[in-house]
């Protein structure tokens, strides 16, 4: 299981066992804010920028599946 959730200034990525996969942030018009690979990992962590649109969409992209989220930060 995959828990995306946001504990300001972070958007936070959890995973009840370690993951393999890519995530993406893109703001509301679809601009793309981040795009990350990750390897074997439980946890991410990636601080808001103050530029970035008041809500945004985290794509979690692993092990054949996708996780979206959106938030409003």
């Amino acid at each position: 299981m995959i828990l995306i959730s946001y504990v300001d200034p972070f958007i936070v990525v959890q995973s009840d066992r370690l993951i393999t996969g890519r995530m993406v942030i893109r703001g509301e018009t679809g601009r793309i804010y981040r795009s990350d690979e990750f390897s074997s990992t439980e946890y991410i962590h990636v601080r808001v920028k103050a530029s970035w649109s008041r809500s945004v969409v985290v794509m979690i992209f692993a092990e054949g599946t996708e996780t979206r989220k959106v938030i409003n930060l």
